[in-house]
């Protein structure tokens, strides 16, 4: 964005520059004014077409780039999509009944670390050549997120046109490292979505989902308190949670199945004792040189984020819903003991929503509405030196700091008048 400096003439004394200032004070703002009006025209009528086709083009260029750029040397075929082939080859391990939480060097680096639901749910793109099965989840990383936005009626056309404008720089990044983060929001808008039009079955599926991909993904559930019938809601729960679980058997025996389900929580606890990533716990060790228990720092924020549930009053609010799920996507990341660069999109989700669909903006809010933009998304990109970025960003977590006071300033704003309307709010830009 071009920043352009206006020299103005100067008055000769105190009276004519106050008139001139009045004037010309009101003339900035009629411009202003009508340069946002004409903004908001040209955001809404781009919303769900210019825009969603490029966010679907930027995964076209993340596959591109991922297989033009690997050039992998026998024995040890490493690609610049290496996430992608450790979910593939996690379905190929499984259907052999091998261990999928074994070290297979010849293959790819790291270990894999999803639930055996996940290695089954990717046969589909296994089963293609690497270009159009990497394709394909880059397309299922970016088309759930649309739909999810597109679905949620609570929301104004500019609050999704600017939500996704805001996370596209992330959503790139997620692309580019072939994660399940893109696909997980797009779980959680839809299944947020569903709910509101009362459709629990297919949203618990959803929010299921969520949780086989990564076990955080259970604070969604939070959102089903809301709606009527909540025991409905939880045996939906159950039953989808035992058939996702029990999905693995179509390749499997049931004794196999259960031997992996056991090592896959031993990899999650042993993953939990490892260092943390960039989340509260780092920031709290590296910067405020104090070692609590991860599991308490977590505990902690749970009771945090239940205590706003109590205001049963407000249930009824669209905005107060919204907020929760806003919220939970923030918390996702913050308290996550692992969470990596491409996590945070879920928290940019977050935050961009959270900032949009505010009533009221005040200069506070963009102060830390652009900071997150800037050290949370920016931070990534060859912007910044390196060494603020494995310094600053990652070693002290500076990239979790904004995305830490959205998520206590969402918690204050639960409690504040605004709360009570019911009124769904479109979005308009405030100045």
């Amino acid at each position: 964005m071009k920043v352009y400096q206006i020299h103005l003439p100067k008055c000769t004394n105190n009276s004519q520059s106050a008139t001139f200032a009045v004037e010309h004070s009101c003339f900035i703002r009629f411009h202003l004014k009508m340069t946002i009006a004409y903004f908001e025209r040209f955001a809404k009528a781009i919303a769900y077409r210019h825009l969603a086709i490029l966010l679907l083009l930027l995964a076209g260029v993340a596959t591109a780039q991922a297989i033009l750029t690997s050039h992998p040397v026998p024995p040890y075929p490493i690609t610049n999509y290496n996430n992608y082939v450790i979910f593939k080859q996690s379905f190929y391990h499984l259907l052999n009944g091998q261990d999928l939480y074994a070290k297979y060097k010849y293959e790819y680096w790291d270990l894999y670390k999803y639930s055996p639901t996940f290695a089954v749910l990717m046969a589909p793109m296994a089963s293609l050549p690497d270009a159009l099965g990497l394709l394909l989840w880059n397309l299922l990383n970016v088309a759930p997120i649309l739909w999810g936005l597109h679905a949620l009626k609570s929301i104004g056309d500019r609050v999704r046109m600017f939500t996704l404008l805001y996370i596209a720089l992330e959503l790139f990044t997620q692309l580019q490292n072939e994660q399940s983060n893109g696909l997980l929001l797009g779980l959680v808008l839809m299944g947020f979505a569903l709910a509101e039009q009362q459709k629990m079955f297919w949203s618990v599926l959803c929010i299921c989902l969520c949780a086989y991909i990564k076990v955080l993904g259970l604070a969604a559930f939070a959102m089903y308190l809301f709606y009527p019938k909540v025991w409905r809601s939880a045996l939906y729960g159950i039953f989808w949670m035992v058939l996702l679980g029990a999905l693995p058997l179509l390749c499997v025996s049931f004794d196999v199945l259960w031997n992996m389900y056991g090592k896959w929580l031993l990899l999650l606890q042993k993953d939990h004792n490892g260092p943390p990533g960039l989340s509260v716990m780092t920031l709290l060790n590296h910067v405020f040189h104090w070692y609590p228990e991860k599991w308490q720092v977590q505990l902690y924020s749970i009771v945090v984020f239940c205590i706003p549930l109590v205001l049963v009053r407000r249930y009824s609010t669209p905005l107060y819903r919204t907020y929760v799920v806003c919220s939970a996507l923030i918390w996702m990341v913050i308290f996550n003991h692992k969470a990596e660069s491409p996590t945070f999109i879920l928290a940019a989700a977050g935050v961009g929503l959270w900032y949009f669909i505010r009533p009221d903006v005040t200069a506070l809010h963009r102060i830390v509405f652009v900071c997150a933009w800037v050290m949370t998304q920016l931070s990534s990109t060859d912007l910044f030196p390196e060494h603020w970025q494995t310094g600053l960003f990652t070693y002290y977590a500076f990239k979790a700091i904004p995305c830490v006071v959205v998520w206590l300033m969402i918690q204050w704003d639960f409690w504040q008048p605004f709360m009570l309307s019911p009124r769904e709010y479109d979005g308009s830009l405030k100045v």
